[in-house]
């Protein structure tokens, strides 16, 4: 019998914290790999399946965002490989 204590260190070591350091080392780089007017306005929020989840606090910042996509898209995937980011979701809230 499996006990409860193992499951939830398995499921840590297995699922979680993989993803976490995979968002973590792309967080300590947003600031720096995003252009600077819009460092305040767009925060990464999730990262699923090679797609990046960013929430932004208007719809001016959100176009922003989506004119530089491409060209962010190529500096996450240099600065943080692990993370295979492929696309940008970028969501207001």
């Amino acid at each position: 019998m499996l006990k409860l204590s193992d499951a939830i260190s398995e499921l840590l070591e297995t699922q979680i914290q993989p993803k976490q350091k995979k968002f973590s080392r792309l967080i300590e780089s947003w600031d720096e790999l995003l252009p600077p007017e819009l460092v305040d306005h767009c925060r990464p929020v999730e990262i699923a399946a090679g797609r990046l989840k960013v929430m932004v606090d208007s719809p001016l910042y959100k176009y922003q965002l989506q004119i530089h996509c491409r060209s962010l898209i190529k500096q996450i995937r240099q600065a943080c490989p692990r993370a295979q980011i492929r696309q940008i979701k970028i969501v207001l809230g």
